[in-house]
């Protein structure tokens, strides 16, 4: 799910920044990442939430690609796996 997900992302930068001290690089980049991907998440549960409400169907919508834009989906999947 959406939200076992989340938790296992969240779960990695704790991890990171309680097993590292604070001023290291990975303590500071996991701090940074986690910001990042609470952001880009909730904007993409956002975006989830007005694509449902619009489609009473219950039918799921796809958003068109932008050329030289990177869907939100494919940004957090940057940002897990790195």
């Amino acid at each position: 799910s959406f939200e076992d997900f989340r938790a296992d992302v969240q779960l990695t930068f704790e991890n990171a920044m309680k097993y590292n001290e604070e001023q290291t690089v990975v303590h500071d980049m996991a701090k940074v990442l986690k910001k990042k991907f609470d952001l880009d998440y909730n904007k993409m549960l956002m975006s989830l939430d007005e694509d449902h409400a619009e489609n009473s169907s219950g039918e799921v919508s796809v958003p068109l690609l932008v050329p030289g834009e990177v869907p939100v989906q494919l940004q957090i999947a940057r940002i897990v796996a790195v």
